[in-house]
């Protein structure tokens, strides 16, 4: 069903009211007095080294902190938040092939990625203590870093990594209790008595540099580590408020976008057409349908002229994209499509999924009427499921592979807000092609600037 003009306006309202209360939150909850400033120099062989930099007033230490394969600044925006509002100067880095970088990815050039940052913040500090945090892929780097020589780095923090061995600095080895890649027993054998190890109690690889538990310890532990006499302070309110930012800007995302669909293409005649494709009794999506009671046997459906639903779709991702990035840009994940060879990958991917999409289109509604919410319900059930039972075998049965569990994990909840996006357009459009288009255009954005430029 088509969303009414007050019903635009009621939707309208409420996203602009999500945004401005996600923003607001950001703003408030920013350290007091630290300003942010883009750097960049030269890293290997010449080429360009990008991060972003925390300067609080009289700095009293400098921290360059490094994120994990996937990951980017944005990622480590929270922890920069903690160190720099204790009086560490926080180089929050994009490694190559990820975030803004433009330099293809390079495993091996990550520890002399570091090596130059950590010469750069020699320079631009000189006398301040230097301190290094890696996570996941970070740490890793960091230990080869400074396997041989600690390139005057006074301690180093390996979150969500366990060292080949120890590294010449100072030494601390943290994680959440339920790190995919190796146990707290282990980092306590690895540490020995040449490290420290610090274990929260209620987060995974992929929520470490957000758990407030480790962010503060590591921040105590890092200002001992470099002998900074300095009172700390910590807000777990301001904390978790900066976190509430990103379901807000979600919901923003959603609203925004749906009215932006909404008001795309005038809607013309639509034509009931019996969609192509296997026989009339075969989709995956039958399953879900008759369990959420909405079955579809007749396999009719309403589609709209294929450059109305373009329009839709495109106004809709435009939407959303651009106002998810207001939010996650540089407090959660850096994501704004300013990336040329990301905004190629992600036209070229929005193409062939949007195919796949309408392929996937023609099972979905031989089983389920173009509703929303059981339309969501429908797809996202069947579209999850493989992904998330897959994910708990290795979790239960092979727990050398629970980080694949994990990166399973994650692509099921894409796979759901991919699927709630679709809903979203048909939902607000009546226009179920729309929203397959949509779908698939949502997905190769989020793969565009997910994984790392190769």
């Amino acid at each position: 069903m088509s969303q009414t003009p007050r019903g635009r306006i009621a939707a309208l309202a409420a996203g602009a009211l999500c945004l401005a209360g996600a923003l607001a939150l950001l703003h408030l909850t920013l350290p007091e007095g630290v300003a942010r400033e883009t750097v960049t120099i030269a890293g290997p062989g010449g080429r360009v080294c990008g991060g972003t930099l925390w300067l609080p007033p009289n700095p009293a230490a400098v921290v360059v902190i490094g994120h994990g394969v996937t990951e980017n600044r944005g990622c480590m925006a929270a922890l920069a938040k903690l160190f720099s509002a204790n009086g560490h100067a926080v180089m929050a880095v994009d490694f190559w092939g990820h975030g803004r970088a433009r330099v293809p990815f390079d495993w091996k050039a990550n520890p002399e990625q570091i090596h130059a940052w950590c010469a750069w913040a020699q320079e631009r500090f000189p006398g301040l203590p230097l301190g290094y945090v890696g996570h996941s892929m970070g740490g890793f780097a960091g230990s080869d870093a400074f396997a041989e020589d600690a390139h005057g780095v006074g301690a180093f923090i390996a979150l969500g990594a366990l060292p080949r061995r120890i590294p010449k600095p100072k030494t601390l080895i943290a994680a959440g209790r339920f790190e995919e890649l190796f146990s707290p027993e282990e980092a306590l054998r690895k540490a020995g008595g040449d490290a420290d190890v610090l274990i929260s109690p209620r987060s995974n690889h992929a929520l470490e540099p957000w758990d407030f538990t480790l962010g503060r310890g590591m921040v105590e532990w890092m200002t001992a580590a470099l002998a900074v006499e300095r009172p700390l302070s910590f807000s777990a309110v301001r904390h978790f408020a900066a976190l509430l930012a990103a379901p807000l800007g979600v919901l923003a995302a959603f609203l925004l976008a749906a009215v932006a669909a909404g008001c795309a293409a005038r809607a013309k005649a639509a034509e009931t057409r019996t969609p192509f494709g296997f026989g009339a009794r075969f989709s995956p999506y039958r399953p879900a349908a008759r369990l959420f009671g909405c079955g579809n046997p007749s396999g009719l459906v309403r589609v709209s002229p294929p450059l109305t639903a373009l329009l839709r779709a495109a106004a809709f991702c435009a939407v959303f994209v651009l106002v998810l990035s207001l939010v996650l840009d540089r407090h959660f994940f850096t994501s704004l499509p300013v990336h040329p060879g990301r905004t190629v990958k992600w036209l070229g991917l929005g193409g062939i999924l949007s195919g796949v999409a309408l392929l996937d289109l023609w099972l979905l509604n031989r089983a389920t009427p173009n509703r929303g919410v059981r339309l969501f319900l429908v797809a996202a059930l069947t579209r999850m499921f493989p992904w998330v039972l897959g994910g708990l075998v290795l979790y239960l049965l092979v727990p050398v592979a629970a980080f694949g569990g994990m990166m399973l994990f994650i692509l099921a909840f894409i796979l759901g807000m991919v699927s709630l996006a679709q809903a979203a357009v048909v939902r607000v459009t009546g226009d179920p092609r729309a929203g397959a288009l949509a779908a698939g255009m949502l997905a190769a954005y989020v793969f565009a600037y997910w994984f790392p430029v190769t």
